[in-house]
């Protein structure tokens, strides 16, 4: 039956909350735009235009800064043992020496960027006796300092002729700094700083420090971390000091060793053009150098000439070199007011957008210092913009969001509030009154409350209607049964005195006849109770009468129930019991019923094979439980049966000639295992056969359900 009022129109309702919350939301959008857009435009915008280019230029000062004081510690050590050297008594040199200079080269927090050093005498200075007398520490794979004396041995080239050396005596330097190299004992890429030894203003040979490249890179990267920027340093040959890839420390003696092509930044750019304005912008550095020497002509000839003359590792080329940037130390200029050369990339391969570079010269090591920074990450001008646009449209937000928020709750939430009160109520009263929503006005919420109890009306009625129906329909079974029952019971009886009394003077054939009209009145009767226990589980008038009972006593009484039916199939017939029986708490009849309707289904799928009957134990997450398997080398089911196998009165498909039931045994499985709080699953293949499981916990808790099993379901 339908709902006694009938419905009215929609048109009946005005959409004046909808009207109201758009016009809102619309008003408090164009506010939270117009503000936005006015800090961006008249504060945030002409900011970032006017201090971009001076957050960049102050970011890459910053990064050069930090990298030259630590070459300056570095500068530092290296003249300390210099003067130490050079003030030292001639007869107690090698006694000091050996005890001070390796002290000196580990200061304390340094050991990742130092790889030795030492003192390197002239020819006979310190021993008139020794052309060749250098006291060199380099450090071992074990990172100790171990004394060498390869470059004093005689068959060797030695040290005088090295470029480490030549220029600190050539040239007029507080310090030097070798272009880099592996170096040819440890294989580790490094560069040497070399301090003059003087005394009495005459040249003695030079002390030197050793670093390690991946040290260097080491303390760039910790620099630049967090920022979005990269920076790399090349020498004055624009070979890499510290590879410009994020995060990563490139293995020098790996790229000296020709595996990387990337030694130059001229092998760079042939990779990956998109790095070219780096190298041009380094190269008009170096040609702008070259002619500011050429007013420096005749003296700056006569030092490439004196260079490339003292040392076979040093050509014309690195000679003007040399001499060009022993000229720009001697000007005293500072190189940190501004960036020496500007550059822009377009799609850098590294940051992934457009970006600006800056490079910048290191006046006593003589590196370029390169950093990239990304056009639309400026850092601390990001920052800036970031919190006056924050500032104020959270302001904005937080104002026009109070006053919405109370529009919404006046015009809304109180009346949806009101609505669901009194819906709540009448929820709550069993028996009451119908679940009905009073409202007086006619907008969406009327129209809501309208159509929410025009639909209750229509369910209660429904609900009526199939109560009545599902009554009558157990009803009629719980009586069907009963009066089915006494019948068969009849026919059982009369057919077994028949058997016993006419037994013997039967033919064969009567004989087998009687006996089938027996098993059919069993089967019958046992069809009778499973459709009378249905009826029972869904009306809740199943009640368990537990108890605690063996496991292995209850796969016997199911075996001996079935022992007819398991010989008449002519089936080889297994039992597994556990080796330690246990003790489960359970309702006897109904755990003894599962196993039957188990092993029936099991015989019926099997026509020639085994069925095997099988229990063991089962940990789950907090409790243990009883796993009774049946498992047959029957039929299998097909991926369409699986699907529907528990439903009530579903047979399985004709195939392999299995036998048909009523298609109830797998739901009172599953049903009665759920009232123990278990579970049922199974595993089965097409031609295969099929195992069923049920697992039952050892003790049950009926208060609620055990969530272990429900991936087993």
């Amino acid at each position: 039956m339908g709902p006694k009022t009938s419905p009215i129109a929609t048109s009946d309702f005005s959409y004046s909350i909808s009207r109201n919350l758009v016009l809102g939301l619309l008003l408090l959008i164009a506010l939270i735009i117009a503000a936005s857009f006015s800090v961006i435009w008249l504060e945030g915008r002409p900011q970032l235009i006017a201090m971009s280019l001076d957050s960049q230029i102050k970011l890459g000062q910053n990064i050069s800064l930090a990298l030259e004081r630590e070459m300056q510690e570095v500068r530092g050590v290296s003249r300390t043992i210099a003067s130490s050297a050079a003030a030292l008594p001639r007869d107690s040199i090698a006694k000091i020496l050996t005890k001070t200079v390796p002290v000196m080269l580990q200061p304390e927090g340094a050991t990742e960027i130092y790889a030795g050093g030492g003192v390197w005498p002239e020819p006979y200075e310190f021993d008139p006796a020794l052309g060749r007398n250098s006291y060199f520490w380099a450090q071992n794979k074990a990172g100790q300092l171990e004394f060498l004396n390869d470059y004093n041995l005689p068959q060797g080239p030695g040290y005088h002729g090295e470029e480490w050396y030549v220029p600190s005596r050539i040239l007029d330097q507080e310090v030097y700094w070798s272009k880099s190299y592996t170096d040819p004992y440890s294989l580790q890429p490094m560069v040497t700083c070399t301090a003059p030894m003087k005394r009495e203003g005459k040249f003695i040979g030079v002390a030197t420090v050793d670093l390690k490249l991946d040290g260097v890179a080491q303390i760039l990267n910790e620099i630049i971390n967090g920022l979005d920027a990269y920076a790399f340093v090349v020498d004055r040959n624009n070979r890499f000091i510290v590879f410009p890839i994020l995060g990563f420390d490139v293995s020098r003696t790996q790229a000296y060793g020709g595996n990387n092509a990337f030694e130059y930044l001229d092998d760079l750019v042939r990779g990956y053009p998109t790095f070219k304005a780096i190298l041009d912008g380094l190269n008009r550095m170096d040609a702008s150098l070259f002619d500011d020497m050429s007013i420096q002509k005749p003296e700056y000839l006569n030092l490439v000439n004196r260079l490339e003359q003292g040392s076979y590792q040093i050509d014309q080329d690195e000679a003007e070199r040399l001499v060009a940037h022993h000229w720009l130390n001697e000007k005293s200029v500072s190189v940190y007011d501004k960036p020496l050369q500007t550059f822009e990339i377009y799609d850098d391969l590294l940051l992934g957008g457009d970006s600006t570079g800056f490079i910048y010269q290191m006046s006593s090591t003589n590196w370029r210092i390169v950093t990239v920074f990304e056009r639309k990450a400026y850092g601390a001008i990001s920052d800036l913009v970031s919190q006056k646009l924050f500032g104020a449209i959270l302001v904005s937000s937080v104002i026009f969001g109070i006053l919405a928020l109370i529009f919404l709750k006046v015009g809304v939430i109180d009346r949806i509030t009101r609505m669901v009160g009194l819906l709540s109520e009448a929820a709550q009263v069993k028996g009451g009154k119908s679940l009905k929503l009073e409202y007086d006005k006619n907008d969406e919420l009327g129209l809501l409350a309208y159509w929410f109890n025009y639909r209750t009306e229509q369910l209660e009625n429904a609900i009526q209607t199939a109560t009545k129906a599902n009554r009558a329909k157990t009803d009629f079974l719980t009586a069907m049964s009963q009066e089915l029952r006494t019948p068969i019971n009849s026919i059982i009886g009369f057919n077994r005195r028949l058997i016993v009394k006419l037994g013997g003077d039967l033919e064969e054939q009567n004989y087998k006849t009687l006996v089938g009209v027996q098993r059919s009145a069993h089967h019958l009767l046992a069809l009778i109770g499973d459709i009378l226990e249905v009826s029972e589980l869904e009306a809740g008038k199943v009640k368990l009468k537990f108890d605690w009972e063996s496991t292995n006593m209850l796969l016997d009484d199911a075996s001996s129930q079935m022992a007819g039916q398991i010989a008449d199939a002519n089936l080889n017939f297994e039992i597994l019991p556990l080796k330690d029986d246990v003790r489960l708490y359970a309702d006897r009849q109904k755990i003894i019923q599962v196993l039957l309707h188990l092993l029936a289904n099991a015989v019926q799928a099997t026509k020639d094979g085994s069925v095997t009957m099988k229990a063991e134990l089962a940990e789950l997450a907090d409790h243990s439980a009883v796993a009774f398997s049946v498992t047959d080398t029957g039929t299998g089911l097909t991926q369409e049966e699986k699907h529907r196998i528990y439903r009530q009165f579903t047979q399985m498909d004709e195939h392999g000639g299995i036998e048909k039931g009523m298609g109830l045994g797998l739901y009172l499985i599953r049903e009665i295992s759920a009232l123990h709080n278990g579970a049922v699953f199974f595993e089965s293949s097409l031609g295969a056969g099929s195992t069923f499981k049920v697992l039952i916990p050892i003790s049950v808790n009926l208060s609620k359900l055990d969530d272990d099993f429900g991936d087993l379901k």
